[in-house]
């Protein structure tokens, strides 16, 4: 079939018109930019003795006693704010990991000590073989006065010689 040369040029210019005319007809919804976005939990990543350990906003450590050859533990951690649930940035001048033997900050069992090296990490000194220390983690906000997260408890364990 062929079609005359002024039938394509009135096709074509019936095509914007028809356009035009349908999304005139239709009415236009606007997609929000802005939607909310779910707040996943803030977590603590605790690496202890050379292994992590994650502990979630809400639930804790997901870990039974950690067994260590040493008197001596390293402690450091991470945060992770994928959700948007700190309202300051995690800065030194305000915020610190604290290290205690009881939920309500305690001390730790006698001789066994908790020395910062700065604001998220440390060593923990003097487990005895044989020894398990319960030891409580959490993020302290300064300003608050208060826990951002935890303090969550983890054990840990000196193996005896």
């Amino acid at each position: 079939m062929t079609v005359p040369i002024g039938g394509r040029f009135a096709a074509l210019l019936a095509l914007p018109i028809l356009l035009a005319a349908c999304s005139a007809e239709s009415p236009v919804i606007p997609t929000p930019i802005d939607q909310p976005t779910s707040r996943g939990p803030l977590q603590m990543n605790a690496r202890i003795d050379g292994f992590v350990y994650t502990a979630v906003a809400g639930t804790g450590f997901d870990a039974g006693p950690i067994e260590v050859n040493k008197g001596g533990v390293r402690i450091s951690t991470t945060f992770a704010n994928t959700g948007g649930n700190l309202t300051a940035p995690l800065t030194p001048a305000d915020f610190e990991l604290r290290v205690t033997g009881s939920a309500a900050g305690g001390p730790l069992p006698t001789r066994v000590e908790y020395t910062a090296d700065d604001a998220f990490s440390g060593s923990l000194y003097w487990i005895a073989p044989g020894q398990s220390v319960p030891v409580f983690l959490g993020l302290y906000q300064k300003s608050k006065g208060d826990y951002v997260l935890g303090p969550y408890a983890v054990t840990i364990t000196r193996r005896a010689h």
